[in-house]
């Protein structure tokens, strides 16, 4: 089973998740409940690019969703980059961005390719 670590940087608001090789559905939900009723940072950036979610199915990814929903609202306008290098974790962090809007999850959800986009995206501020 692969490794989550966990690194808060408070003084920019930002929180970074490190996967390591296969991480399951239920390690990513446990870490995001955790991160969620903690204190939570308003930046959150998940750095898949060592890692894999292959063992993680679309119906896991809406389990997600749904379950980590409730706690939510804490990060209302918050931001969310999610770092793929892979085709098939892009892919999935992809369904998992639409399920989290269907579903008006009261943060933004963006997935990238690269560890300059996602906080290039991460701190440009929102133009109304």
């Amino acid at each position: 089973m692969g490794l989550i670590t966990k690194l808060v940087e408070s003084e920019i608001e930002l929180t970074i998740f490190a996967v390591n090789d296969e991480v399951e559905a239920e390690q990513v939900l446990k870490e995001i409940i955790l991160f969620l009723t903690g204190t939570p940072t308003q930046l959150v950036l998940w750095d898949i690019r060592q890692g894999t979610l292959e063992r993680i199915s679309p119906s896991d990814l809406r389990m997600i969703v749904e379950r980590a929903s409730p706690f939510a609202e804490r990060r209302k306008g918050g931001r969310t980059a999610i770092v793929c290098t892979t085709d098939l974790n892009f892919g999935l962090s992809r369904m998992f961005q639409i399920f989290a809007e269907l579903m008006q999850i009261p943060f933004e959800i963006h997935v990238a390719r690269n560890i300059e986009d996602a906080k290039k995206w991460l701190y440009t501020v929102k133009r109304t």
